[in-house]
């Protein structure tokens, strides 16, 4: 379900483009769960299940598989020389345990001996420290994937919408060759196809109409993806006729929700929020951009919507 047209527009997704496994259900929580109790669309679900299978195998470039390499090698390196340690206690056992001939020359040795095998395992600890932390940044780098590794089945999606629904569009996609930790990326596959697919839906005019308004009769969907800071920030945008502001809040007094103050573009992803009237396989239950948004925050990031001008986008 959506809850006003167009407001793919810009719904944003903002988070840590690195990170370790994420509590909870590894395709989306509870949109995943909204997906399957809601039977979307045979074709809004394909593109999940494709988005999701393209994600089963990573591609490692060699320089990360050759750095991780090296690092395992510098840690048994290391414990080798631990390993050796011992050794040089028992001597210095041996030098304290020989009676009572003990030697001031002799306890004098065994005391350096001592000191230096504590100076070692200082070095060795401060070495083994530095390795551990390389080592886990070396699995966050083999764990990064480019976007675009979740996107290679969207454009046949948005072909096979358009046939359903009788528009026309084309998918644009800049900065998918950015990475982010793909179980992250992951998690974002389902609300992506979702708000790819609300834009058709919702936000793209018919040909005959984008004509009568002067626009092109084909479409543009534009998913943009941007570093910002130590962020990653996805936009799903389109160029249609944007999000009718007054309907959002009807939508919302009708279901009780929110106040008349708020922020419509937060009602956007108020939960049973939408503008149609007809339910569908596609929309008009008013979950969808409340799940998207879950999903979004599930995975570390936070979602928001936002429209260029009336009527375009």
């Amino acid at each position: 379900g959506a809850s006003g047209p167009s407001e793919p527009r810009a719904a944003r997704a903002g988070m840590s483009p690195v990170g370790g496994p994420i509590a909870g259900e590894a395709t989306g929580g509870r949109f995943a769960r909204a997906s399957r109790e809601l039977q979307f669309d045979d074709v809004v679900a394909r593109g999940i299940a494709d988005s999701l299978a393209d994600l089963h195998t990573v591609r490692v470039h060699a320089d990360r598989l050759d750095r991780l390499t090296q690092l395992v090698a510098e840690l048994v390196l290391q414990v080798e020389r631990i390993d050796a340690l011992p050794g040089d206690l028992d001597q210095c056992r041996d030098l304290l345990l020989t009676g009572h001939d003990v030697g001031v020359a002799q306890r004098g040795a065994a005391v350096q001996g001592i000191a230096g095998v504590a100076a070692q395992l200082r070095n060795l600890a401060a070495g083994i420290n530095t390795l551990t932390t390389d080592l886990a940044n070396a699995r966050r780098q083999l764990a990064l994937v480019p976007v675009q590794d979740a996107l290679s089945q969207f454009p046949s999606m948005v072909r096979r919408l358009c046939l359903q629904l009788g528009k026309q569009a084309q998918l644009k996609i800049s900065g998918g060759d950015i990475e982010i930790d793909r179980d992250r990326l992951e998690q974002l596959a389902e609300p992506l196809v979702h708000l790819v697919a609300n834009a058709l839906d919702h936000g793209i005019e018919p040909p005959d109409v984008r004509m009568a308004r002067g626009k092109p009769p084909l479409a543009v969907v534009h998913i943009a993806v941007e570093r910002a800071a130590n962020e990653v920030v996805l936009t799903v945008s389109d160029d249609g006729q944007g999000i009718d502001l007054d309907a959002v809040r009807e939508a919302a007094r009708a279901r009780g929700v929110g106040q008349e103050s708020d922020d419509p573009f937060e009602l956007v992803f108020a939960q049973g929020v939408s503008t149609r009237q007809q339910v569908s396989t596609l929309s008009g239950r008013g979950v969808g951009m409340a799940a998207v948004r879950d999903s979004v925050v599930a995975a570390g990031g936070s979602a928001q919507a936002a429209w260029r001008s009336a009527g375009h986008g």
